[in-house]
């Protein structure tokens, strides 16, 4: 197995590190409902929304899947307000019994395609469903390419797929999660086609969510999957090893997942989030993990029920807060350092009891820095601007050359006069429910003025940038030697 060393100094998290007067100023954490300025709010009882750049403008698109009526397209304008351009883009808006949706550049070209999961009627169209595979031609137009790609899931009940380089050759793979029948990974060979390696990787599981995070990170990326949680270390010979026993993980299920470095330490821990008990947080040592015993039971609680989480540093402080989606409404948690969490109730117009479903999409749409959610709630689609200010911030996107084009799997570490404060592995959204998006990554920066990036690639490359000013969009680039 390919070990990668990679020393850290002296983490902290930037609201609790004291690095002299660099700490930004508290800030509330608070939104403005926007959800009017959709062209087509109303509910179609969604699986998720998606933020991605779809064609390719710098301004992040958004999808909502919609299940069984039409999906939404929504394309973002300069003046960031959206038009539904559906009908324009080559998707087929029929409702085929819809559920999340995923985007990865997976022939390398430089765009976002997208992968539609699709269940089977409950069961009845097994064996003559298809999943979509959606080529994206440049300037936000699709083909279908499923069935000559060969990833058509015609056996699975489709819940998620997710894009990742499980073995690190240079193309994005995908992984589908299925409801009562068995998951299926398909390996890409890199000429528009996939084969199916479900029994060679050891994944053909029954278990409806995964989420990916190199989590002892020896270079290769591992897998969280749930109902009930297990997770999988890649063994880095394209095969992957129940590893959950060892843990000491036991009897939790975990509706929804979500890999983030909480604790700041520079590795990532897993927030589980249970149907109707309390969530549980599993904290990243050495790539060991121990629970985290709050006092003020947050997360979803026992009176509640839940389905989306998702990590974020809304107020841009430098540390990771949580959104939850519950059938209360939906939830902020915001951490104010050393895993002490305060609950905010974020307000929604003409919402009700058991309205939200689905999962909290963040993305920074209007580029001013701040993360902004979209969200399904059964009285019509959300779209949530942060109305933070103040916080300076950080975002990346990035260019592969040995490794995937978008860079997928790659793990950035963000330094102040040598101190770690901020890290992230770059897997498109850090939630998983049923879709995820790819927007950029983000960093909150607190009043810090420039830092020292480290980015390590999946190939083992390593990028060092020093001195890189704050509140701009980066492109990191793959060296093309070592």
């Amino acid at each position: 197995m390919r070990k990668i060393a990679f020393v850290l100094i002296l983490p902290c998290l930037l609201s609790t590190c004291g690095v002299g007067d660099q700490t930004g100023p508290l800030r509330s954490i608070g939104f403005s409902d926007l959800s009017s300025e959709l062209l087509s709010p109303e509910s179609h009882g969604d699986y998720g929304a998606l933020w991605a750049d779809l064609d390719g403008d710098d301004l992040l698109d958004l999808v909502f899947i919609n299940h069984v009526t039409p999906m939404n397209f929504f394309r973002q304008l300069p003046n960031h307000s959206f038009s539904d351009l559906t009908a324009q883009t080559g998707i087929n808006p029929i409702g085929r019994d819809r559920h999340g949706a995923s985007c990865g550049d997976y022939d390398n070209d430089g765009d976002m395609d997208l992968y539609i999961s699709n269940g089977a009627e409950k069961g009845a169209a097994s064996g003559d469903k298809s999943d979509e595979l959606l080529r994206n031609d440049g300037a936000g137009q699709f083909s279908d390419v499923t069935l000559q790609a060969g990833v058509t899931n015609d056996q699975g009940r489709g819940r998620s797929g997710t894009w990742i380089d499980y073995d690190n050759d240079g193309m994005l793979d995908l992984y589908l999660a299925n409801f009562k029948s068995g998951n299926v990974m398909y390996r890409n060979d890199g000429n528009g086609t996939f084969s199916d390696v479900t029994d060679e990787t050891h994944l053909g599981l029954s278990q409806t969510r995964a989420a990916w995070a190199d989590y002892d990170q020896d270079g290769d990326v591992d897998v969280a999957v749930s109902w009930p949680l297990r997770i999988f270390r890649n063994n880095g010979k394209d095969r992957f090893e129940d590893v959950t026993g060892e843990m000491g993980i036991r009897k939790l299920g975990g509706y929804a997942l979500a890999w983030g470095d909480v604790d700041g330490d520079g590795d990532s821990d897993l927030l589980v989030g249970e149907l109707r008990h309390p969530s549980n947080l599993l904290i990243n040592d050495g790539g060991k993990f121990s629970p985290f015993i709050s006092e003020n039971n947050w997360g979803f609680k026992a009176d509640t029920t839940g389905s989306g989480v998702t990590w974020g540093d809304l107020d841009n402080d430098g540390d990771l807060d949580l959104v939850a989606v519950r059938s209360d409404g939906l939830r902020v948690f915001e951490n104010q350092g050393e895993l002490r969490f305060t609950e905010i109730a974020v307000q929604l117009s003409q919402t009700q009891e058991n309205d939200l479903q689905g999962d909290p999409a963040l993305g920074d749409f209007n580029n001013d820095g701040y993360l902004d959610i979209a969200i399904e709630s059964m009285s019509g689609n959300r779209l949530l601007k942060n109305n933070g200010s103040g916080n300076n911030w950080l975002k990346l996107n990035f260019e592969g050359h040995t490794s995937n084009r978008m860079g997928y799997g790659a793990k950035v570490w963000i330094y102040h006069q040598s101190v770690l404060v901020g890290f992230r592995e770059y897997l498109g959204d850090n939630g998983a429910l049923f879709s995820m998006g790819c927007g950029p990554l983000h960093f909150g920066l607190a009043n810090l003025k420039e830092v020292d990036i480290t980015v390590q690639w999946p190939s083992g490359k390593t990028t060092r940038l020093a001195k890189v000013a704050s509140n701009q969009l980066l492109l990191v680039r793959e060296p093309e030697t070592d």
